[in-house]
């Protein structure tokens, strides 16, 4: 398995905050590490029979030896798979981590009650996404 790792920060709030990529070497070790994370996090059933991009969002907390808590930087783990590295999964995906640091953002300015919408579980907007973005790419591929 290959493992890159990258920080980014979010323009809106300018908080610095980390995405982890793994590329797995096929979808069945992808849906294996998706399954385990889930299970260390949450009790849910197995999401990942077909799943061959994977996105987890969340905000995990330090507490500092005074007893502060602070938000750790990681922030979404994305999970892919060789062979599956289309731009309509890439984009579907990385909607899904925009969305989820998006939504931090909103919680941290606006309250979480707008958050609803924005968050990493919003199947149908990754799905426009990705496909736009596969339409029109393929528009410009006689221009690149």
């Amino acid at each position: 398995m290959t493992r890159r790792h990258w920080t980014i920060n979010t323009h809106l709030s300018g908080v610095e905050r980390e995405i982890e990529v793994y590329l797995y070497d096929d979808k069945f070790k992808l849906r294996r590490a998706a399954r385990e994370h889930n299970r260390r996090w949450s009790p849910s059933p197995d999401g990942f029979r077909h799943a061959v991009g994977v996105t987890h969002g969340y905000t995990r907390i330090q507490i500092g030896a005074d007893g502060t808590e602070t938000p750790h930087p990681q922030a979404v783990t994305l999970r892919l798979a060789r062979g599956f590295l289309t731009p309509e999964i890439v984009a579907h995906e990385v909607a899904h981590a925009a969305q989820h640091l998006y939504g931090l953002d909103l919680y941290e300015s606006e309250g979480a009650e707008l958050t609803d919408h924005w968050n990493a579980g919003n199947e149908k907007f990754a799905h426009l996404l990705g496909g736009l973005f596969t339409a029109v790419w393929g528009l410009l591929a006689d221009e690149r």
